[in-house]
């Protein structure tokens, strides 16, 4: 298994030599001040649930599910729109749930992965400081990251928490009848397996019981799926830095995207959204191939249940 070995041979580099990219020498600098490795302030983190009535842990203290936001899916553009339908797909759902708000602060997981170790246990600290009073019941959080960083690594530091990444949430939902998709999309979709899901935590099956439950069309599997699936190159610190050498991988898995003839390609990690979604930008100019989160298609699905009968009194 080299992954361990490269992760020791980064922690040298960073932590004895101080030798990392410029790129990365920036994420560090805002998760050092900010406390998470985009650029602006840190107030700006619940900008993504302005208009949809979202509790914080501040406001109160009655809630069942505890919403991990994570960094790309508060301050990346194109991710918060994957927040607020996982939101939407919550609160449709009927379930108590509430954010830390900003509380939160980055999971740690670019630091230990780019070899910072000393970084990610400060952060880590203070994450599980957080948590700890608010006895949360469950996590459930969109970034796969996140995810397995909570769910593995965090009781390295005394934090056990029970962490559920969003594909699984959703899929017991639909399973239980409490989100019953209608308005299904006929395209065929395929699924991007990210790495921190599939392969680092052996889930393959939730995030396709999803999208089986809000489509009509063909779910394609591609070659490399599951425990083969290529990453989309963001992985390890790589979405914060340019590829200068080589192909990019994100094209590469992109290509391989389109070759399945799908119409959709269905992700459920901030990170794959940003490379594949890129990437699908530069090959498809005539933007035929949507990328879009799990999510999204079964909020998508499922929008039909904003119309109540509080719209038809309101007249």
């Amino acid at each position: 298994e080299p992954v361990p070995m490269i992760m020791n041979m980064r922690r040298f580099l960073v932590m004895e030599q101080a030798e990392f990219p410029e790129d990365l020498q920036a994420m560090l600098r805002n998760l050092e001040a900010r406390g998470h490795p985009y650029s602006g302030v840190n107030s700006s983190r619940t900008e993504w649930a302005q208009g949809l009535n979202i509790p914080s842990t501040e406001e109160i203290d009655d809630f069942e599910v505890l919403y991990w936001v994570g960094c790309a899916g508060a301050f990346n553009e194109r991710n918060k729109e994957t927040t607020r339908a996982v939101a939407k797909c919550l609160q449709r759902a009927d379930v108590r749930f509430a954010i830390l708000g900003t509380k939160e602060g980055c999971s740690g997981d670019p630091a230990r992965r780019i070899g910072h170790e000393y970084l990610f246990e400060t952060l880590a600290r203070q994450n599980i400081d957080t948590l700890k009073p608010h006895k949360t019941k469950e996590i459930v959080t969109s970034c796969p990251h996140c995810f397995s960083c909570l769910k593995n690594e965090y009781p390295q530091f005394g934090g056990d928490f029970k962490v559920t990444h969003h594909s699984q949430f959703l899929a017991k939902l639909v399973s239980e009848g409490k989100l019953t998709p209608q308005q299904k999309s006929d395209d065929s979709t395929v699924f991007h397996d990210p790495c921190y899901l599939g392969r680092y935590n052996k889930e393959f099956e939730a995030p396709r019981q999803v999208i089986d439950s809000a489509t009509n069309g063909q779910q394609i599997e591609l070659e490399m799926s599951k425990e083969n699936s290529l990453c989309c190159g963001g992985g390890g610190g790589f979405s914060f830095m340019e590829e200068t050498a080589g192909k990019r991988m994100s094209h590469t898995r992109t290509e391989q995207i389109i070759e399945s003839g799908a119409k959709r390609v269905a992700v459920g990690c901030p990170f794959c959204m940003a490379m594949i979604d890129d990437a699908a930008k530069t090959k498809v100019s005539d933007g035929s191939l949507e990328v879009l989160d799990i999510a999204e298609l079964l909020e998508e699905s499922t929008r039909f249940e904003e119309t109540t009968p509080n719209d038809i009194k309101s007249d």
